[in-house]
């Protein structure tokens, strides 16, 4: 399926996607 927070965040430290975070294996994910 589609994941809005497809974007990792390996060298920085917030993801763009609103209602999304940066989960411990460095890809954004839903909040």
């Amino acid at each position: 399926g589609f994941n809005p927070c497809g974007e990792t965040c390996w060298n920085k430290p917030t993801c763009h996607a609103p209602g999304c975070t940066c989960s411990i294996a460095n890809i954004c994910v839903r909040n």
